[in-house]
């Protein structure tokens, strides 16, 4: 039986993430700040992931104005990859975002780049899994925008994904073969409807 890791918080993909894998008859467990283990501090890491086939990185930072998001994302594909190989984890599975190359005006976007870099030339095998915006986050990205009883929209096209279509990509690959490259989770418009693009 193959035995997943998926590290990172409590969040709305982890969850969901290691709802499909146990579905699928995986023995997955979900590695949290909460349990005691996770890539920031460099807590239980060494031990959890010790014979674990695969790794999953879901992780994310708290969110915080002040928080320095390179810092974040170097500290934890750091941590996870010395742990992985310490455990000869044979894939590496990571969340990504799509476009994350594309905007590099945007703090988490190049602190995302730098963590795909950073597994890309890890020598683990891996695979990247860039995911459109989360239609769950609608209601966070209005907020952000209104002001004065005024919504404001910046100029940008968003093709935004169900949150269980990304679980079930990032779940497919773990499952499946390193890549050793990327692949993108979201939505497609098309005249006849909706045509999900998954890994």
């Amino acid at each position: 039986m193959t035995r997943i890791v998926v590290v990172g918080r409590t969040n709305l993909i982890g969850s969901k993430v290691i709802t499909r894998l146990r579905a699928g008859g995986a023995d997955a467990m979900l590695a949290t700040p909460g349990t005691g283990r996770d890539a920031i501090p460099h807590g239980g890491l060494t031990e959890t992931l010790a014979g674990a086939d695969v790794l999953v990185d879901v992780s994310g930072p708290p969110w915080s104005d002040e928080l320095d998001l390179a810092a974040f994302f170097t500290t934890s594909a750091t941590t996870l990859l010395a742990a992985a190989r310490v455990a000869r984890v044979a894939h590496y599975v990571l969340l990504s975002v799509v476009g994350v190359d594309q905007l590099p005006e945007s703090s988490y976007l190049r602190a995302k780049a730098t963590q795909e870099s950073l597994v890309a030339g890890s020598g683990v095998p891996y695979s990247i899994v860039r995911a459109t915006q989360f239609l769950d986050y609608a209601k966070v990205v209005a907020e952000l925008v209104t002001a004065g009883g005024h919504m404001r929209f910046p100029t940008v096209h968003l093709q935004p994904v169900g949150s269980d279509d990304v679980a079930a990509a990032v779940a497919r690959r773990a499952v499946g073969e390193p890549l050793h490259g990327i692949v993108e989770a979201g939505w497609r418009v098309r005249a006849r409807g909706r045509e999900t693009i998954v890994a």
